[in-house]
């Protein structure tokens, strides 16, 4: 019987809060299951025959308007690649204060531009959300909780949550048991937490999954409800209070808007809190072992060459080479310092 491991993976703390709460209002239980199993599964107590086979989503969503913390959207193109390799299309939520069309996108972000035409390229799924000025981080943060209302994704699509900066390795971490299910990997990992005089378990996510119609269900969405930061704002202020809805300069760490890290001491996993050294030894003696790869962030540009050793790992040659020919124009884009 195999070992189960735990990967950590980084999570917006006010999402987790948002969606774990919304869980409980459609009296979802969480199920242990087998050791062997890599996630837990919330099971839905309505169940509907399914005419065709569902189509499997990652959804990702970056702040393209971002000067500062790139690493956000330099990892978008590696984690599209890799989603579609072990068999989930990927979407892709891009927040925007400058823009409403991605024809002729030009927010005067080049790295960000770069990032836009390989996803254009490769075909994956986009969508431009836009955000009001100094409000992208807050709207990039809980986009993803409105799953439900996106046009381009029907019903019965199947749409596992992920963040812009991790990527996935093994496929059989990612494997669906139940398509009717809503699934929480790692589900167990972050504990309890209190609200309104109660408790509720607490879900990272990245990653959550479950068909676009219990998304709209979960978070009880208007289906005509349109995704952006009045929206976001509606439901900070319905759920908790206006303070919540914060500027950008003001997200603060460890406070309630903030993407906190979540880590899990067991199993393998590509972090970028390990030294090169050991990350070296991992991809050259245990790559069969790693579940997926949390993206550096400040220095993400100077450990390329660990990055790299992964990714020829990873990919095909042709995507490999695709994938070094946008790091390189990413590389050139960037502002002198």
């Amino acid at each position: 019987m195999q070992k189960p491991f735990y990967l950590a993976i980084i999570v917006s703390i006010l999402s987790i809060i948002l969606l774990v709460y919304y869980f409980d209002t459609i009296g979802s239980i969480l199920k242990e299951k087998q050791p062997e199993t890599l996630f837990e599964t919330i099971k839905n107590p309505e169940k509907e025959v399914v005419t065709r086979n569902p189509g499997k989503y990652a959804l990702m969503a970056a702040n393209v308007d971002e000067k500062k913390n790139l690493f956000y959207f330099f990892y978008l193109p590696f984690a599209a690649e890799a989603w579609r390799k072990i068999g989930f299309e990927p979407i892709v939520l891009l927040i925007s204060s400058h823009e409403t069309s991605l024809n002729g996108f030009n927010n005067n972000n080049p790295p960000a531009i770069r990032t836009i035409e390989y996803l254009k390229d490769m075909g994956a799924t986009l969508k431009l959300i836009k955000s009001d000025k100094n409000y992208g981080l807050v709207t990039a943060m809980l986009c993803r909780l409105f799953v439900g209302v996106i046009d381009e994704l029907m019903d019965e699509d199947y749409v596992l949550t992920s963040d812009s900066d991790l990527i996935p390795v093994g496929s059989n971490y990612y494997r669906i048991e139940d398509m009717e299910a809503i699934t929480a990997w790692n589900a167990f990992c972050c504990g309890n937490f209190d609200f309104k005089k109660r408790t509720f378990q607490m879900y990272p996510m990245g990653h959550i999954g479950m068909k676009k119609k219990h998304w709209r269900g979960v978070m009880k969405l208007n289906p005509l409800t349109k995704i952006n930061t009045q929206s976001i704002a509606k439901l900070l202020t319905e759920s908790y209070d206006a303070s919540y809805v914060k500027e950008d300069n003001k997200v603060g760490r460890g406070d309630g808007t903030w993407n906190a890290d979540q880590r899990a001491y067991e199993g393998a996993r590509f972090d970028r809190s390990e030294k090169d050294k050991s990350l070296r030894f991992l991809v050259e003696n245990e790559f069969n072992r790693i579940s997926d790869f949390h993206g550096f962030h400040s220095d993400f540009m100077e450990r390329w060459e660990v990055s790299d050793l992964l990714f020829k790992r990873i990919f095909t040659y042709t995507v490999y080479e695709n994938l070094t020919i946008f790091y390189k124009q990413f590389k050139e884009s960037l502002p002198i310092k």
